[in-house]
């Protein structure tokens, strides 16, 4: 988008299924998601850099619910919470 906020959709998936049931750690997810070009800012947690606890606790609830985060998050932010490793 234009103006660095991320676009976002509505999915509808069974209550009792694994992403139904992590449905609002996923809202909260994405809710913390920096917007496009500010990968160390949380657009709502002014006082933390991204990721930010919130977007952290959200994130080990979906991990729990056995959820890949991978798929969660846009790909342009995966270098910030997974860094490639040092091979010196």
């Amino acid at each position: 988008m234009s103006d660095g906020k991320r676009g976002t959709l509505a999915t509808i998936v069974a209550q009792d299924s694994a992403l139904g049931q992590a449905a609002s750690a996923v809202d909260q997810l994405s809710a913390h998601l920096p917007v496009a070009g500010r990968p160390a800012a949380c657009p709502l947690c002014r006082a933390y850099p991204w990721p930010c606890p919130r977007f952290v606790d959200a994130a080990a609830r979906i991990h729990a619910a056995g959820i890949g985060l991978h798929e969660l998050i846009p790909v342009d932010l995966h270098p910030a919470l997974w860094p490639e490793p040092d091979h010196r």
